[in-house]
């Protein structure tokens, strides 16, 4: 059960096909009811929806569409563009990496209420006769544009350095992890941080990029 912040509404969410992880919950006039399936998968109404109806919808439906109509969620459970058995955890010692592409999503105000700014650093390497990205760091804060400045061009300099609360902590650069290329959105404070960036010396190559949808549904293509 998940309430609002005014706890004037309760959210009953019934997927088509259960999913344990997600049982619902509802607790009304001293009473909790629960949704009475337990197996993963098991349907919601057979009757009107059999597995062969499901299955078809699932076939003919984007997945998107399918997890937003059928299973009351904004993605798939096992991913969207990135499924989850894509991902590993790297236990080995770290490979010789390419390049590191730093990629950035800047916010319009530091408002609660208003998006992060974010960065994610990525470093390109072969593996097993293939190509590979590897999530090195990960910067998701609210951070007035000097600050936010300030941020990016520690990162440029060694993109691990992507903590907020760093000026107040000793780090040692890395020189290994310079940042090879960034990729900034050309909104919000996006423009600003690219002109920034052309400044930088010593330079670093930076590439902004403009969002755009493509076909009938909502997905938003990163060009």
């Amino acid at each position: 059960m998940r309430h609002d912040k005014t706890k004037l509404w309760t959210q009953v969410i019934l997927p088509a096909c259960f999913e344990p992880s997600r049982r619902c919950v509802v607790k009304a006039a001293g009473k909790t009811w629960k949704d009475p399936r337990t197996k993963d998968g098991e349907l919601l109404f057979p009757a009107r929806f059999p597995q062969s109806v499901v299955d078809e919808q699932k076939a003919t439906m984007s997945e998107y569409a399918f997890a937003g109509q059928y299973q009351q969620r904004p993605a798939p459970q096992e991913g969207g563009l990135f499924k989850h058995q894509d991902f590993m955890v790297w236990s080995s010692p770290l490979p010789r990496f390419k390049m590191i592409v730093t990629s950035v999503d800047t916010a319009l105000t530091t408002h609660e209420s208003s998006s992060f700014s974010a960065a994610t650093s990525w470093g390109v390497f072969q593996y097993d006769g293939e190509s590979h990205l590897m999530l090195l760091s990960l910067m998701k804060a609210r951070l007035p544009f000097e600050e936010l400045m300030e941020q990016i061009r520690r990162m440029a300099i060694d993109c691990t350095d992507s903590h907020p609360e760093y000026p107040k902590r000793p780090h040692t650069i890395k020189p290994e992890y310079k940042t090879s290329l960034f990729i900034v959105e050309r909104a919000t404070q996006g423009q600003p941080l690219i002109s920034f960036l052309e400044k930088m010396r010593p330079r670093v190559r930076v590439e902004g990029f403009v969002p755009r949808t493509y076909g009938s549904s909502s997905h938003v293509l990163k060009q």
